[in-house]
């Protein structure tokens, strides 16, 4: 576990964002869909879906600004969880995720979405 969250400590460090092709964010998703400890899965998927909702909770009462907060733009945003979301949807088919929080974290991203209307 520990070698993946410090690649994703490094993309949350800032820079640019170069995760569609390399980049700390594609590390950090090469590794996650290596991962098979079931509890390093578990605890990322955890996270991942408590940010998600904090995203949507956000975009739903502040709206776009929200996306100001990151150091990348909603595109760059969506793509991340989008890749996050089909990693964990493999691990759920293999044991390996909760099948209701991936299906979780599958709406969040949809509702990101909706609520992105210019990227939809």
């Amino acid at each position: 576990c520990a070698g993946y969250r410090r690649s994703l400590q490094r993309t949350e460090e800032g820079g640019p964002w170069d995760g569609r092709v390399s980049g700390p964010q594609q590390v950090y998703l090469d590794q996650l869909r290596d991962e098979r400890n079931v509890s390093c899965v578990r605890v990322s998927l955890a996270d991942k879906v408590h940010n998600a909702r904090s995203t949507v909770n956000d975009l739903e009462s502040e709206g776009a600004q929200t996306w100001q907060r990151f150091n990348s733009g909603p595109e760059d945003q969506l793509w991340w969880y989008g890749k996050l979301a089909e990693t964990f949807t493999v691990h759920s088919l293999d044991g390996r995720a909760d099948t209701a929080r991936t299906a979780e974290l599958c709406q969040l991203v949809t509702r990101m979405r909706e609520l992105t209307p210019t990227l939809s």
